[in-house]
C-alpha cells in the first residue's frame, strides 16, 4: 500500500469518541501518526478552551490549550495517553499505541481524527471509570489502519451507563 492510498472506513466509538480510521497519508510527511480532533459536550456542541495533555509512558511530554481543535504528532513505537481535560467535566482519556511491525524501509504516515465527548461533573455520579482511558487505539495491520478495541469501550461504557442517568447519557 502506498501513502497515496486513501482508505474509507471510519470507526464509531460509541459514545466517547468518534475517529476516522488512522488513514496512510502521503510520505512527504514527517510525522508517523497525526492526530487531529475536536471535543464536544454531550449535546454535541463543540468546546473550545480546553487542555489537551501527551504523556508516552505516563510521563508528561507536552501540553496544549485548544481553541476549538486540535493536532497532535505522534511518533512510530511509543505509548501514548492523551488528556482532555476542561473545568467542571470529567477528563477523557484515550491511549493510542503507536508500535507498529514493519519493514525498514517502509515509512508510511498515518493520519488519526478524533471527535471525543466529555461530560460535566454531576452530584452523586461516581467518577471512579472516567479516571479510565476511554479509548484504547492500535495499529491493525489486517486493515492498515490504526483502530479502536470496541470490546473495551462497550465495557467502559456500561459502567460509566450504570452511574449516569439514561437521560444524562442522551
Amino acid at each position: 500500500m502506498t501513502g497515496k492510498t486513501l482508505l474509507t472506513s471510519s470507526l464509531l466509538i460509541l459514545i466517547f469518541c468518534h475517529t476516522a480510521a488512522g488513514f496512510p497519508y502521503p510520505k512527504k510527511e514527517k510525522a508517523f501518526l497525526t492526530v487531529t480532533g475536536k471535543i464536544t459536550n454531550e449535546r454535541g456542541t463543540s468546546l473550545s478552551d480546553y487542555a489537551i495533555k501527551v504523556y508516552v509512558d505516563n510521563d508528561l511530554i507536552e501540553t496544549h490549550v485548544a481553541e476549538k481543535s486540535f493536532k497532535l504528532v505522534l511518533k512510530e513505537n511509543n505509548q501514548y495517553t492523551v488528556e482532555i481535560l476542561k473545568p467542571g467535566h470529567h477528563p477523557k482519556r484515550i491511549g493510542i499505541n503507536t508500535t507498529i511491525a514493519r519493514e525498514k524501509e517502509d515509512k508510511e504516515s498515518y493520519l488519526l481524527m478524533i471527535e471525543a465527548t466529555i461530560y460535566k461533573k454531576e452530584a452523586g455520579v461516581d467518577s471512579y471509570y472516567f479516571d479510565f482511558p476511554a479509548a484504547l487505539i492500535t495499529y491493525d495491520s489486517r486493515t492498515f489502519t490504526f483502530s479502536v478495541n470496541q470490546k473495551y469501550i462497550s465495557h467502559i461504557r456500561a459502567k460509566i451507563k450504570s452511574e449516569y442517568s439514561a437521560t444524562t447519557l442522551n
